[in-house]
C-alpha cells in the first residue's frame, strides 16, 4: 500500500548497517525509531478503511520528507512504522528527526470527509548504546514507543535501561 520496505527488508538493512559499522570501526551511531499512529484505530473505524489507507499513504509521504536519503523507512504492519537512521554522530540527531516527524504528522490530513489531525508516539533506540543485536534494537525502540504512549502520546522517548 505505502511502497515502503517491510519488516524483513528493514531487519536485513539494519543488520547490514550494524555489520558495516562494526567492520569499519565507525564511531557513529545507528538509530531505530519505532513510530505508532495514536488513535489510528478510531480513525479507521469511524471514517472507514479508505480514509485509513489515505492516512497511511500520507504518513509515508511525510516520513520520506522528514528523513535523509540514506535513511530507511518500513511499515511494520497496521499503523506502525520503523525508521533506520545510520551515520549519526550523536543521539540528539535522532531526537531532532523524531521531533520533525511528530510536527509533520501534526499537520492536518485532508480527507474526503474533511480534515483530521493524526498524532504519533515515537520510541528511539541506538546502536551500539542500547543494543548490539538488530532484533533487540528494534524491540527496545518498540518498548520506548510504548513508554511514549503511556507518557502522554504525541512525543518521542529514548530507550532507557
Amino acid at each position: 500500500l505505502t511502497g515502503l520496505y517491510n519488516r524483513t527488508a528493514m531487519l536485513e538493512r539494519l543488520q547490514k548497517s550494524m555489520q558495516q559499522n562494526r567492520h569499519h570501526e565507525m564511531n557513529e551511531k545507528i538509530a531505530v525509531l519505532y513510530l505508532d499512529l495514536d488513535e489510528f484505530k478510531f480513525t479507521n473505524d469511524t471514517l472507514g478503511h479508505a480514509a485509513g489507507d489515505k492516512v497511511l499513504l500520507e504518513t509515508a509521504t511525510r516520513l520520506k520528507y522528514c528523513t535523509r536519503e540514506q535513511d530507511t523507512i518500513a511499515r511494520m504492519g497496521g499503523d506502525e512504522f520503523v525508521l533506520l537512521l545510520p551515520n549519526l554522530t550523536e543521539a540528539a540527531q535522532a531526537e531532532a528527526i523524531a521531533q520533525k516527524i511528530i510536527q509533520a504528522l501534526n499537520q492536518p490530513f485532508i480527507l474526503a470527509s474533511g480534515s483530521i489531525v493524526i498524532r504519533a508516539s515515537v520510541g528511539i533506540a541506538l546502536f551500539p548504546d542500547h543494543a548490539t543485536d538488530a532484533n533487540e534494537l528494534i524491540e527496545r525502540a518498540d518498548r520506548a514507543m510504548y513508554n511514549a504512549k503511556t507518557g502522554g502520546k504525541n512525543i518521542a522517548v529514548m530507550w532507557k535501561a
